[in-house]
């Protein structure tokens, strides 16, 4: 017997702090927001669920905490088999470390660019940890929804993939707060 492959909702988002270090990742990297995380629903738990990588590293919470702690900006959702395995399967990183030196990297990428106006790749990028905007394409490569490299862009970067290709992708696009 063929397996049945159910589709699984899944929602991309994109949220801010007043924190200082929120402050300064939107100011480095010249955007509303300063996190990406992944938002699902469990059925057999019947709740919704954030999971993400933040400064403990990577986790799981409930969606109710994660919203009080955070302002929630702008979402994009997907409804395809293939999100639920591929989700399952990141979870791997749970308890994964934060990659701290990832943001420095980043901030010196960014910096570089517009300074010399090049491209150029995080140097500090460690595959053995990760920052939020890593595990949210980990989950959209595997699930085949995208093809981006890991540690090749910035929660900005994302955020301007998803608003150019979204419809392209079956999903759809929620806007909490004006972004753009």
């Amino acid at each position: 017997r063929g397996k049945v492959r159910i589709p699984m909702k899944l929602r991309v988002g994109f949220s801010k702090t007043n924190s200082l270090i929120s402050k300064t990742i939107r100011w480095v990297i010249g955007a509303p927001f300063s996190h990406t995380y992944i938002r699902f629903y469990d059925e057999f738990l019947g709740l919704h669920f954030v999971a993400h990588a933040d400064w403990p590293g990577v986790m799981i919470m409930q969606a109710d905490k994660f919203d009080k702690e955070n302002k929630v900006l702008e979402e994009f959702e997907f409804d395809c088999p293939e999100l639920k395995q591929s989700l399952t399967s990141n979870l791997r990183f749970l308890g994964s470390r934060y990659d701290y030196l990832s943001i420095l990297g980043w901030a010196w990428t960014i910096a570089l660019r517009r300074a010399a106006r090049i491209i150029a790749k995080n140097p500090l990028d460690d595959p053995k940890s990760l920052i939020c905007v890593d595990f949210c394409i980990r989950v959209l490569n595997d699930a085949g929804l995208t093809s981006i490299p890991v540690g090749s862009i910035n929660p900005k970067g994302l955020v301007n993939k998803l608003r150019d290709n979204y419809e392209t992708m079956c999903g759809q696009r929620f806007v909490f707060e004006r972004t753009e």
